[in-house]
């Protein structure tokens, strides 16, 4: 009886993935419903994390799909006090549409498994900009689903974890030294480095809703350097190495 019982959740686990007429792929894995995906690279260029998407089509036939995705957990959001604010995830397809929730318009996978349509989807870290305050913890979560268009009850769905933290420490680990102490020192705030590499580096400061207070150059590999005195408040300070955002950190001037 056993044996038999296990059959048939076997055959019905398999009509199950076949009832999918296009699933979701990354790096040439197939992801089964309820899949987590955690996507850690981060394009320095673009200021984005992107979640390179390949579709396997079961029918042999060209299916009408559509793409859709619930976001949750945005960090950034959450340490900024503006919900919404901040890091956002987008979807394009004919054309890029952002937000908590989103549909994308309806597109063609052929039976090589390849849209119609320029389909990529990514998260554009905007505190990786120092005009958006600099923070180094962005994190978004996103359910993502694909539906055959023509029968609802066809779709696959899985969870994609965005994390620049990661690829931060990644960086941090593969042997990047920045040794950089910011403080005040009465009316001033007074930026202390060394480093071991010869790099453009310059330390950004914004408020905590994102404007740039002040920009200066960090010359040579070590040294010190005194801004200009800033009102009460709440800072940031972002270290900017050969136009990356490096570290990033809270100060409170007093």
């Amino acid at each position: 009886m056993k044996k038999i019982l296990l059959f048939v959740a076997a055959a019905v686990a398999a009509v199950s993935v076949q009832a999918q007429s296009v699933q979701m792929m990354y790096k040439g894995e197939v992801l089964q419903d309820g899949a987590v995906v955690e996507v850690t690279e981060f394009d320095a260029e673009a200021g984005e994390m992107p979640w390179h998407v390949e579709f396997k089509n079961n029918t042999g036939e060209d299916v009408e799909v559509i793409m859709s995705y619930e976001s949750y957990d945005n960090k950034y959001s959450e340490l900024m006090g503006i919900p919404g604010f901040g890091d956002g995830l987008s979807l394009c397809t004919w054309q890029c549409v952002a937000g908590e929730s989103v549909t994308a318009p309806p597109f063609y996978v052929d039976a090589e498994g390849k849209p119609d349509c320029a389909f990529h989807t990514a998260f554009m870290i905007m505190s990786n900009q120092p005009d958006f305050g600099g923070y180094q913890d962005a994190y978004i979560k996103a359910d993502y689903m694909l539906v055959n268009a023509a029968n609802e009850d066809d779709f696959t769905y899985v969870t994609v974890i965005f994390d620049y933290a990661k690829y931060v420490a990644a960086v941090n680990k593969a042997g990047v030294n920045n040794n950089m102490n910011v403080y005040q020192r009465g009316t001033n705030l007074v930026c202390n480095y060394a480093f071991d590499a010869v790099a453009e580096r310059s330390l950004v400061v914004t408020n905590i809703v994102g404007a740039r207070v002040a920009n200066v150059a960090l010359d040579g590999n070590n040294g010190e350097v005194a801004l200009e005195r800033l009102s009460k408040g709440v800072y940031v300070y972002t270290l900017v190495e050969n136009g990356r955002n490096v570290k990033s950190q809270k100060i409170v001037v007093r």
